[in-house]
C-alpha cells in the first residue's frame, strides 16, 4: 500500500468539545459496551507494524470499515457492533471522521468507567467508506490492509509471541503489560473468541484489579472443554488467559505486574501514556 501522508491534514489542536463526548457517552451506554470500546481501539490501530509503515495499518483511514478486517476472526462480533455505533454517531457529527470516532470511542470509554484521560488528538481521515476507496483519496494506491489475526495477540500465545506483536507495534515490555491492564474491563464471549468469561469482578470498573488478581490469585487450568484458559482457585468464576499468565512467568513481565498491583495510580499514569500512542498509531503526526 502506498500512502501520501502529505496529503493528510495536521491534528486537530483541540480535545473532542463537550457536546460530542456526551453524545459518544450516549451512544455507549450499554455498560457492555464501553469495555467493548476500549478493545476496539487496540484492534482498530493494532494492525501497525513499525518496521513498514507505509503498509496501511494503524488507526489512521479506518481500515476496519473493509471487510478483510470487519470479518476476520480476531474482530468477530466486536466490529459490527461497533462499526454500527459509529455509524449512529455520525448520523449527527458528519464531519468527524470514522477513522476519529473509533479513537474516540476507546478513550472516552476509559475515562468514563474511572480510567485515566486519554488525551485524543484528531485529523484522522477515511480511505475506506462502505469497502470502496473515499472519493477523497481516489489519488492514493489503496489496496486491502493488513489482516487483524496476523496483527493481533493470539489469547493463546506466550511471552515470546507477545513481544512480537508489541514490538511490531513500537511498544517495549512495560507497555505490553500495562496495555493488558485493560483486562480489568470486559470479558470473553464463547460465541466470538471460544474463551469464557472476566477477568474481574467488576468488569466495568477500570482499575488496577486485573493486576491484584494475577498477583494475589492462585490459577489452574479450567477443566472444560474449550481452549485453555486459567480460573482461580478461590472462587472458580474469573479468567486468565495464557497471554495472562504470560504475564506473572516472565520476570521482565512480573515486575511490571507486581509494581502496577500496589501503584494504581502509576498504572493509571502509564496506560493513558500507552493507550494514547496507539490510538496514534499509523497517523501522519505521530512521528512529530
Amino acid at each position: 500500500v502506498a500512502i501520501n501522508h502529505s496529503s493528510m491534514s495536521a491534528p486537530h489542536p483541540l480535545q473532542p468539545s463537550p457536546s460530542l463526548r456526551a453524545r459518544i457517552l450516549d451512544i455507549l451506554k450499554n455498560p457492555e459496551a464501553r469495555p467493548s470500546a476500549v478493545r476496539f481501539g487496540y484492534h482498530v490501530s493494532g494492525t501497525y507494524n513499525v518496521n513498514d509503515p507505509e503498509s496501511g495499518g494503524g488507526s489512521n483511514g479506518a481500515a476496519i470499515y473493509l471487510h478483510e478486517q470487519r470479518d476476520d476472526p480476531a474482530n468477530k462480533g466486536l466490529a459490527d457492533d461497533m462499526i454500527s455505533r459509529v455509524d449512529q454517531l455520525r448520523l449527527t457529527e458528519p464531519d468527524v471522521s470514522r477513522a476519529d470516532v473509533c479513537a474516540l470511542f476507546g478513550a472516552l470509554a476509559v475515562k468514563d468507567m474511572g480510567g485515566p484521560e486519554i488525551p485524543v488528538r484528531m485529523g484522522r481521515q477515511d480511505y475506506w467508506v462502505d469497502g470502496t476507496a473515499h472519493a477523497k483519496f481516489k489519488g492514493i494506491d489503496v489496496e486491502a490492509p493488513p489482516t487483524a489475526s496476523a496483527h493481533l495477540p493470539a489469547a493463546s500465545g506466550d511471552a515470546a509471541h507477545l513481544r512480537d506483536v508489541f514490538n511490531r507495534q513500537g511498544f517495549g515490555d512495560r507497555d505490553i503489560v500495562v496495555l493488558s491492564g485493560g483486562h480489568s474491563v470486559g470479558r470473553c464471549h464463547i460465541e466470538r473468541s471460544g474463551y469464557d468469561g472476566a477477568w474481574t469482578e467488576n468488569p466495568t470498573e477500570f482499575d488496577n484489579s486485573y493486576f491484584t488478581n494475577l498477583v494475589n490469585l492462585t490459577w489452574k487450568p479450567r477443566e472444560w472443554d474449550g481452549p485453555l484458559q486459567y480460573t482461580d482457585e478461590e472462587t472458580g468464576t474469573l479468567l486468565m488467559l495464557p497471554t495472562d499468565m504470560a504475564l506473572l512467568t516472565d520476570p521482565e513481565f512480573r515486575k511490571h505486574v507486581d509494581r502496577y498491583a500496589k501503584d494504581c495510580d502509576g498504572f493509571f499514569a502509564d496506560f493513558a501514556d500507552a493507550y494514547a500512542r496507539v490510538l496514534e498509531l499509523g497517523c501522519p503526526w505521530s512521528s512529530s
